[in-house]
């Protein structure tokens, strides 16, 4: 498959969310289409249309580059982590043939809608995170296992700070200090803590399955 050809769909579902009141659902979706704005900012047609959200509990948004996938799932559980009670959610990336999308991303059909919503049903209890692609590197599994225990680890402040150098051009330390108010020496610190240079080394490493299109 060739990178310029695919899409990756991001499909997920809040946990927990029986437990949530209708008021506090409200909410997590509220942080999830300021995720996705987020994530329309760092390249211009990337996000292809609007959140869509189903049975209470379920959401998926599409994007026109598959390298950035993984990112942009981390990035959504990093917003949601950061809100007080740190509701998370799983994400299951599927890439896949670019295909038409229809008026709203529920009436859309393709390769990566499909292996989406499979890699989704088919995720093991406990997992909160999946990758669903046309071709199988071996490293794959254990390396969406091992980010999706260092995500479940954040703390909100952990969860704030990575949000924020999750972006392909990320701001300085010292800029996230600001924006935070803190130090830069305690953003280093909270980087540390949320092993962030192993994530960001993880996630290069995906995007490298995409040439042509890493961040």
């Amino acid at each position: 498959m060739s990178a310029g050809s695919a899409i990756a769909v991001l499909t997920g579902d809040i946990i927990g969310s029986r437990k949530l009141s209708a008021g506090r659902l409200d909410e997590v979706r509220a942080a999830l289409d300021g995720a996705a704005r987020g994530i329309a900012e760092w390249r211009s047609g990337l996000l292809l249309g609007a959140p869509e959200y189903f049975r209470g509990d379920g959401w998926q948004l599409a994007l026109a580059e598959p390298a950035l996938g993984l990112r942009a799932a981390l990035a959504i559980r990093a917003v949601l982590r950061a809100l007080p009670g740190q509701p998370d959610t799983r994400v299951a990336i599927g890439v896949g043939l670019k295909t038409a999308l229809a008026e709203s991303l529920a009436r859309s059909t393709g390769e990566a809608f499909v292996r989406s919503g499979h890699a989704l049903e088919a995720m093991k209890r406990g997992r909160y995170l999946g990758v669903a692609l046309d071709f199988h590197p071996p490293l794959l599994p254990p390396y969406v296992g091992m980010i999706d225990a260092l995500v479940r680890r954040w703390t909100r402040r952990q969860a704030e700070v990575v949000q924020l150098r999750l972006m392909p051009d990320p701001p300085t330390q010292s800029a996230v200090g600001e924006a935070l108010g803190e130090r830069q020496q305690t953003i280093a610190r909270i980087e540390r803590g949320a092993r962030l240079a192993v994530l960001i080394e993880a996630i290069e490493t995906f995007e490298r399955l995409f040439p042509g299109q890493e961040a």
